[in-house]
């Protein structure tokens, strides 16, 4: 029998001959291969090029799934297998990759961060997510819109500077003319309000809530819903 280096290599000639648009990675086996140390819980449904010089898939355009044998034994994984593979679909068309180009501000200034929230456009929907829990939030993101968001770090800056973060963030965050979509709001809600006294108005929806009105059968986690509704 061919040895596994032989098997491998065998598979990278045979990729290269015939050079396909997208490589679907079913199960953390074939992953491994593109991705070692990752698993496909946390890819599933993602779109990369594989990096790795020495991976039979180098160069290819992947996308990794669960393996449907093991969908059968858990099939929970069903519907996320087949939103994943519908995506493939699409996909197959081009060897091209074409992902969203988005811009974080991750190192900004807390007078820049103020200026941002204070002009912040009326009507125009912001989502909002915190990391931390009641009386220590480390931090707090805002997309502006799909491309484009700003974090704010607690405690990196003087107590002065957050005090005056905070302060506007009071201002902006009651503002009812600007709608705003949170994962699980009532937590980041209640974190908010019981910490520093932090009022969300005009709350447009629950991305955790409208999943799992979609697809009650899946886990309403924001990975979750990261893998199902948006390109990455």
């Amino acid at each position: 029998f061919p040895s596994h280096d032989s098997k491998v290599e065998q598979l990278k000639q045979d990729l290269a001959d015939y050079k396909p648009n997208i490589i679907v990675l079913l199960g953390n086996n074939p992953f491994h291969y593109a991705k070692p140390g990752e698993t496909v819980d946390n890819w599933h449904g993602s779109l990369f090029r594989c990096e790795m010089l020495n991976s039979p898939f180098y160069g290819f355009k992947c996308m990794a799934t669960y393996c449907p044998s093991e969908v059968f034994r858990n099939y929970e994984w069903m519907p996320l297998l087949r939103l994943d593979l519908s995506r493939v679909f699409d996909e197959a068309l081009t060897p091209e990759l074409n992902l969203p180009q988005r811009h974080y501000e991750l190192n900004l200034s807390a007078h820049q961060i103020c200026e941002r929230l204070r002009n912040l456009p009326p009507n125009q929907p912001i989502a909002l997510d915190i990391e931390g829990y009641t009386h220590r939030i480390t931090c707090l993101s805002i997309a502006t819109d799909r491309y484009n968001g700003f974090i704010i770090p607690f405690g990196n800056f003087s107590v002065v500077e957050d005090a005056m973060l905070i302060e506007q963030l009071r201002i902006t965050m009651a503002r009812p003319d600007i709608p705003k979509i949170l994962q699980n709001c009532i937590y980041d809600y209640f974190c908010l309000a019981f910490t520093w006294q932090i009022h969300l108005a005009n709350i447009m929806f629950d991305t955790m809530l409208s999943g799992w009105e979609i697809y009650p059968e899946l886990p309403k986690g924001l990975g979750t819903q990261t893998a199902i509704w948006t390109i990455s």
